[in-house]
């Protein structure tokens, strides 16, 4: 009994680090242009609590 609890425990555990390096491989929040925040100030969610359009002059690429 003993042994197919840890086998069970074993099996569950392979597949969630499968599960999870599946799920890393995708791209989430980006849009099929590859742009990741949409022009939006990524700071200000944090120093003015709410979203705010950034400036087309601070860019990355």
């Amino acid at each position: 009994m003993l042994r197919k609890l840890i086998a069970v425990s074993f099996v569950a555990v392979g597949l969630s680090i499968a599960a999870a390096g599946a799920h890393a491989e995708t791209s989430v929040n980006v849009t099929p242009d590859g742009v990741a925040i949409g022009g939006w100030d990524t700071v200000a969610y944090f120093t003015e609590n709410r979203a705010v359009e950034g400036s087309p002059e601070i860019a990355h690429d």
